[in-house]
């Protein structure tokens, strides 16, 4: 598996609006991942599975509460990310610097939970392919 990345920000020289528009691009991926994980759920409950792997059962439970758990995580951030542009909204004509300041602090601190949710949700993922590559009848 990769290395993970560290989180850097590249926001201060960004407006408001391009925080904004990031901010969409980041709920549409989190929900096109909600969509992603209800099909791993799917795939996890189907009869598909070689007979007799040991504890079998035991790792597709634990996989289906992993991806629950990751779809929560998912509308939480959606949630926050809503709010956030909601705030961005009723704020956009900001012409002071600190105000404007204040948005992108905001923006970073929401921005860094979302890449940190992206690279967990990501070795989940890669954890559950190289499970199910291994149990899946052929």
């Amino acid at each position: 598996m990769k290395k993970g990345r560290t989180y850097i920000s590249f926001n201060g020289n960004k407006n408001i609006e391009e925080l904004k528009y990031n901010l969409l691009q980041h709920k549409d991926s989190l929900e096109d991942l909600k969509i992603e994980l209800a099909f791993y759920n799917f795939l996890l409950g189907a009869s598909i599975f070689k007979p007799r792997i040991i504890n079998l059962f035991e790792m597709l439970e634990k996989f289906k509460i992993e991806t629950k758990e990751i779809i929560k995580m998912s509308e939480d951030l959606q949630n926050k990310i809503s709010s956030h542009i909601n705030q961005i909204e009723n704020k956009i004509e900001c012409e002071d610097l600190a105000c404007e300041n204040f948005f992108i602090e905001e923006y970073e601190e929401l921005e860094h939970n979302i890449y940190n949710f992206f690279s967990k949700s990501k070795a989940f993922k890669s954890s559950l392919f190289q499970y199910l590559r291994g149990v899946i009848k052929n």
